[in-house]
């Protein structure tokens, strides 16, 4: 108890002196008001209605951040309900959908059915290319699943994911042994597997919905707490590698110019460092020795290593985090070394800091940009 008093005490003593604050990447903004999806539901349950209660429904409004909802039901065939036009406001929403907010505990569903319809009502959602920056997503409830022969839901399932919308589902029927949750982990999108007796399903699906609605645009790839895992947790951060090589100070500007709001990428932590080092040495263009410009350099003005942040905002001080990546032997400041790349320093792929010449050193890079997310709504970014 006395060890945890005097842990509180130190760590108020930090935040009163103002050297507690971290350098910290980006987390994806979950505001439910600002969600901006489109959504098919097939099935559906009384927590629907929780889901989207928070949120703006419909479209067409000043802010287009909304998010459209459409119902599919199914027993042994599909009805389309609601297409993602029907509802024009929050209140609409609730309304309508009370009336089909029961899962249907028919023994003869075909759940490939419901899928099939879906993915109907969320192709014609895109005619004509309406709302082709908004993330798609299918949320199935069931209490029942089939595999069996011409029912077999993966295929159906299979093309809606390499459609790019992802399939959340929800498992109702609790008598069956953990099949029916392992069978609809089958058709459902990496992580995207629930049950209706979570602790917190709606909280857990609301957080999901947030994760899709958190991307980065083409050929940019977002920052995650595991490398190539699509079950990790993502960042608010997207990464890309400078196409030739420039030296730092030309590698700064081509950052600027490839995307409003991009920078040459920073380092606050070994799990983004070892992140971008995979993420480059992972790129099939490059070989070792690996070499790449990182935004961190030395400040003259204040005297103190900084890393780069969007044009016209604030630089962020290396002092503003315990972690340092430093080559042996590093930093090695002179008047024209004051930049800094990233060098492998041994026969493994490892990486670590070098001061460099900002001028003459030419060496890809990576760029760093802040998704798209709730607080972020991107108009030309699918």
């Amino acid at each position: 108890m006395a060890q945890t008093r005097f842990a509180l005490l130190f760590a108020a003593l930090l935040l009163a002196s103002g050297t507690s604050a971290q350098n910290q990447d980006r987390e994806c903004a979950c505001d439910l008001a600002n969600l901006w999806l489109d959504v098919g539901v097939v099935q559906v349950d009384s927590d629907i209605v929780t889901l989207f209660g928070q949120s703006t429904v419909g479209s067409g409004y000043q802010d287009p951040r909304s998010t459209r909802v459409g119902l599919v039901t199914y027993a042994s065939t599909a009805t389309q309900q609601f297409d993602l036009n029907r509802f024009n406001s929050t209140d609409d929403f609730i309304q309508g959908i009370f009336q089909y907010a029961k899962v249907s505990t028919d023994e003869n569903s075909i759940i490939k059915s419901g899928l099939s319809s879906a993915f109907d009502l969320m192709t014609k959602a895109r005619a004509n290319n309406v709302r082709r920056n908004y993330k798609q997503v299918v949320i199935v409830y069931a209490s029942d699943y089939k595999e069996d022969g011409e029912n077999n839901p993966l295929q159906i399932a299979d093309q809606i994911k390499e459609s790019g919308t992802t399939i959340i589902t929800v498992a109702f029927n609790q008598n069956t042994g953990g099949a029916l949750t392992a069978g609809l982990a089958k058709i459902a999108s990496p992580g995207a597997a629930f049950k209706s007796t979570d602790m917190n399903i709606v909280g857990e699906i609301q957080n999901m919905l947030c994760q899709v609605n958190c991307f980065c645009p083409d050929t940019w790839v977002q920052y995650t707490n595991a490398f190539n895992d699509p079950t990790a947790w993502k960042y608010g951060v997207c990464l890309r590698i400078g196409e030739i090589d420039s030296m730092w100070t030309a590698a700064k500007y081509a950052c600027q110019n490839l995307f409003q709001g991009a920078y040459l990428a920073t380092e606050f932590d070994n799990k983004k460092h070892d992140f971008s080092r995979l993420f480059f040495s992972n790129d099939t263009t490059n070989s070792p020795p690996y070499m790449y410009h990182i935004g961190l350099s030395y400040d003259t003005a204040t005297q103190a290593y900084t890393w780069e942040q969007p044009a016209n905002v604030a630089r962020l001080g290396l002092s503003g985090q315990t972690y340092k990546a430093w080559n042996s032997g590093y930093p090695q400041l002179t008047s024209s070394t004051g930049c800094v790349l990233n060098q492998q320093s041994g026969s493994d792929s490892m990486v670590g800091w070098q001061n460099e010449n900002c001028y003459s050193v030419a060496k890809r890079y990576v760029c760093e940009l802040s998704s798209c997310d709730t607080s972020k709504y991107c108009d030309n970014r699918v």
